[in-house]
């Protein structure tokens, strides 16, 4: 699924600007746009029928569809409360934050990939191809 934004682009942009003086609003306004870029793509793909379409047309992804959307919420729920977090921060960030930032952005990106994945599979089987 295409993506307006990415966590790698997010984590590459907030690591090469850790020296800016407002670093931690300009971080939380970043995590902000990543999460309201997942949340529109959810909302877009669940409003298009293909979420409830899916499962009809290979059920074997149905479970698979239910953890991601339980992954999503959960990334969606990160990355807002860290946003939070850093909107209050002045100066550099500390090498926590740094590390927690990694962590959520790293979370998102495996969202992201096994997402892809489901959706790659469910297209290939659908076809006729996979195996």
């Amino acid at each position: 699924m295409k993506r307006a934004v990415t966590a790698t682009q997010v984590l590459k942009a907030l690591t090469q600007e850790t020296d800016h003086p407002e670093w931690g609003p300009r971080a939380a306004a970043r995590l902000r746009q990543l999460a309201d870029a997942l949340e529109r793509q959810l909302m877009e793909f669940k409003q298009s029928g293909a979420w409830e379409e899916l499962p009809l047309r290979a059920p074997q992804f149905l479970r698979a569809m239910e953890r991601l959307d339980r992954k999503q919420q959960g990334a969606l729920q990160e990355l807002r409360a860290l946003a939070a977090e850093l909107a209050e921060l002045n100066g550099p960030p500390s090498t926590d934050v740094m590390r927690r930032l990694k962590e959520t952005l790293h979370s998102v990106e495996r969202y992201e990939q096994e997402e892809d994945l489901i959706l790659q599979r469910a297209y290939w089987d659908d076809i006729g191809v996979g195996d």
